[in-house]
């Protein structure tokens, strides 16, 4: 599982995570706002 930080300008945006790869450790990542192999769930507070 993953959470949206912060969405850039460009459509890009950077999570939050862990277990990517199999690492344990807490971690970001900046990824494209074009890959169609990602879903995500919106939640209110």
């Amino acid at each position: 599982m993953a959470f949206v930080e912060k969405i850039h300008p460009d459509g890009s945006f950077l999570i939050s995570e862990t277990n990517y790869n199999g690492n344990p450790n807490y971690t970001f990542r900046k990824l494209s706002g074009v890959d169609s192999s990602l879903s995500f769930a919106y939640t209110t507070k």
